[in-house]
């Protein structure tokens, strides 16, 4: 194994009614962020994607929106992602949604801010 620091902050708000708390959080000043959500279109159709884009606006956040993660995601996804969070200069990521956009939100940060691959084969 190969010796290597890792540190990474996260701030995890999960719950009913916690959604509100991006328009009160204290870890800006973001510029821009990316927000991720699931391929299902869940998000969309409750609301929560204008709700969180919103309050993000309201902040003076831009918000760029990738809709592509997949239960139990993939590298390739990912890798996308993060591609895109460095082309459009996000300085965060929020995943918006369950157990495989969060988890999937947390791996593209990593890759957005860092060089190489998350996963080799």
């Amino acid at each position: 194994m190969k010796p290597f620091v890792y540190f990474m902050p996260t701030r995890l708000i999960f719950g009913p009614g916690k959604l509100a708390e991006l328009a009160t959080t204290p870890y800006f000043p973001w510029k821009k962020a990316l927000l991720v959500m699931g391929e299902g279109g869940s998000a969309r159709r409750s609301g929560s994607l204008e709700r969180a884009s919103g309050l993000l606006s309201s902040r003076g956040v831009q918000v760029v929106v990738y809709d592509r993660i997949r239960p139990n995601p993939e590298v390739a996804q990912v890798e996308e992602a993060a591609r895109i969070a460095r082309r459009e200069g996000c300085d965060v990521v929020v995943g918006l949604g369950g157990g495989s956009t969060l988890d999937a939100a947390k791996s593209i940060a990593v890759m957005a801010t860092n060089p190489g691959r998350y996963w080799t084969t």
